[in-house]
């Protein structure tokens, strides 16, 4: 008897926790604007309007913004999906998505080529017919 109502209080602790967890918005994704000089190009040509965006301090995936067009690249998946600009939120530099609204099926990618050059790191792929070329710098841990 001593044990239950010992363990009762754990219990119910664990229960709000799971509920709010549940509750929570956990597939929600900031992505903060690169702060330092990222390069991007499409067939050997600088694209006027874009942005580059990361989920704080990771560095994959990658949210590009091509016009009004965005694009979430996985770069260890080697993945590209259209993201629906509607649920896209801007607040300032940064912007909210919720992970809940990727399209299920990714966009027909190919001839990846991902590497390190220094302090940056060259993401080289085939979309559409057109060979699209972003090089970010690398996100430094002084931890």
């Amino acid at each position: 008897m001593q044990v239950q109502r010992a363990l009762r209080p754990l219990i119910a602790f664990a229960a709000l926790a799971a509920a709010a967890s549940a509750v929570r918005p956990a597939d929600k994704i900031t992505w903060k604007q690169y702060e330092t000089m990222a390069t991007f190009r499409i067939d050997d040509r600088p694209v006027a309007s874009w942005n580059l965006f990361h989920p704080g301090k990771k560095e994959d995936p990658l949210l590009l913004q091509v016009g009004e067009r965005f694009l979430l690249i996985e770069i260890r998946e080697r993945q590209i999906f259209d993201l629906d600009a509607k649920k896209i939120e801007r607040h300032g530099n940064e912007l909210v998505w919720r992970e809940s609204d990727k399209p299920a099926k990714p966009l027909d990618a190919s001839a990846w080529n991902v590497r390190d050059v220094g302090t940056a790191r060259r993401i080289r792929f085939q979309l559409e017919g057109r060979l699209f070329d972003l090089q970010t710098p690398e996100i430094l841990d002084w931890r």
